[in-house]
């Protein structure tokens, strides 16, 4: 629903979340993309993900300052980042 999803968005951005990792996201992708960087994983380990993402911050923190909303998706496929366009 529209007010457990803002629910969540509000909790998240006080907790200051800027990027959001899952394996789907569904039909709020749209939601979550105005609010937050969107992660996509389709393989790998979780360990191997935190160590990607943390070796691309700066991707992230580029997208952060250049948009407000509407950020672009990123996935992790095959052990690389790609920016989805």
């Amino acid at each position: 629903s529209k007010k457990k999803g803002n629910a969540v968005i509000n909790f998240l951005k006080q907790n200051k979340v800027n990027v959001l990792v899952s394996k789907q996201f569904g039909k709020n992708i749209k939601m979550i993309n105005n609010h937050f960087i969107p992660v996509l994983v389709s393989d790998g380990s979780i360990e191997d993900t935190i160590k990607l993402l943390e070796r691309n911050a700066g991707l992230f923190a580029e997208e952060l300052q250049n948009n407000t909303s509407g950020f672009e998706i990123f996935r992790v496929k095959n052990g690389e980042l790609i920016r989805k366009k």
